[in-house]
């Protein structure tokens, strides 16, 4: 799941001497206890960053996935992985300093991915706990305008923008993906935000490609939700009728992929792909496309450069990495404009070689996996000297 890591024993530090993590990925069960059930960039970012801090030997790594089950597992690893009930993120449920999975854990640093109800819910937890809690910001989404104190109007998802708010204020330090991100928290909340850019989450690494070697076959991999727009993706296989298209899409009504497959000859549809099978869609691929409204830093934008393609994005650019940075291109936000988007890099070979070129640079520039989980680490530490409560001694969870 992340072969870039070479862990390393922990057995040279006590338990008892060393800091207790305990790392919030409610939904990467499938990641962090195997399956191939659908995933996120969060839940892959996550327990790419939590597999490096496991490899820290002064720290003690947990991770809460969500599950009935009441007995923690420890991974080869030597991740705890613990099991928090399906039940809801507001408040009553999960946020007590005591009776709660956080507080059975009883860890000195929290770390949560995303601004939403359930970084809210262990902000809350932490309050009442005492421990540092440490905050990754996954979309730009965190910074709209419905999110605020008190706010009561409802995202996408049906969140109240209170819940964002609250997740963020209530960070004792928070790091973002981009310096976009960097500017707009500074302006929201007055504070300065660290930033610790997406590790690369594997091994993989290609050379860039000279030339389209598919027949400019376009991969698209999201969910069915409303800032991903999986819809355009559907349709932009109907607008390039001539190019052969790959779409992973979590979350879509599988008794539906024959009908909509048969509409759209030229199309391959999945509703989940596992892990370890995603490097191949990359490698038979010529072009990664993204439609969403939102994003922060996607991992699929990560993946592309390993694997030496470029990137062709509906509207988001991440510090302009495809317009100023030469990973790709960037349309108009219509679907019309994707299309020309797509076909002008896969019919221009010297746009593509060098788009596909940046692309390979700006992972291996940015986003070096020992080096990001270098600076969270640092990190962690630093909040948790800050704003940690330590005991003097304490046996080791199981």
């Amino acid at each position: 799941m992340t072969a870039a890591l070479s862990l390393q024993p922990l057995a040279s530090t006590p338990a008892s001497a060393r800091l207790r993590v305990c790392v919030s990925l409610p939904f990467a069960r499938q990641l962090v206890l195997g399956g191939n059930e659908p995933f996120g960039g969060a839940e892959l970012r996550g327990l790419t960053f939590a597999s490096g801090l496991a490899a820290d030997p002064t720290l003690e790594v947990h991770v809460v996935v969500n599950g009935s089950e009441t007995t923690p597992v420890v991974r080869s690893d030597r991740i705890t992985v613990h099991f928090r009930r399906n039940v809801s993120f507001y408040e009553g449920h999960m946020d007590h300093p005591r009776h709660s999975i956080w507080g059975a854990v009883d860890a000195d640093v929290y770390v949560g991915f995303g601004a939403n109800e359930a970084t809210a819910e262990l902000a809350r937890f932490c309050l009442a706990h005492g421990s540092a809690f440490v905050l990754s910001i996954a979309s730009d989404a965190a910074f709209d305008p419905l999110v605020g104190e008190q706010s009561v109007i409802r995202d996408a998802y049906g969140v109240a923008g209170h819940y964002h708010w609250y997740a963020m204020h209530h960070a004792h330090a928070v790091f973002v993906q981009t310096e976009r991100q960097r500017d707009l928290f500074r302006s929201m909340h007055g504070r300065e935000a660290v930033l610790i850019r997406n590790p690369a989450p594997s091994a993989v690494r290609s050379a860039p490609r000279r030339a389209p070697q598919f027949g400019g076959r376009i991969l698209w991999i999201g969910r069915t939700d409303p800032n991903k727009r999986h819809d355009a993706a559907l349709r932009l296989a109907e607008a390039l009728p001539h190019r052969r298209m790959i779409m992973v899409c979590n979350g879509i009504d599988r008794s539906s992929i024959t009908d909509i497959e048969t509409a759209r000859p030229n199309l391959s549809l999945a509703e989940k792909v596992a892990l370890p099978d995603v490097d191949g869609l990359f490698r038979f691929s010529d072009v990664l496309v993204n439609t969403s409204v939102v994003e922060g830093s996607p991992n699929a934008f990560l993946q592309a450069g390993m694997h030496g393609i470029p990137i062709v994005s509906m509207a988001v650019d991440p510090d302009g990495m495809l317009a100023t940075h030469g990973c790709g291109r960037v349309a108009d936000g219509t679907l019309a404009g994707l299309a020309r988007a797509v076909e002008s890099l896969l019919t221009e070979p010297g746009a593509y070689a060098s788009a596909a070129s940046a692309s390979v640079r700006w992972v291996a520039d940015r986003h070096d996996p020992a080096g990001r989980i270098a600076e969270l680490r640092a990190l962690v530490h630093h909040t948790a000297t800050t704003h940690g409560r330590r005991r003097a001694l304490r046996s080791p969870l199981t």
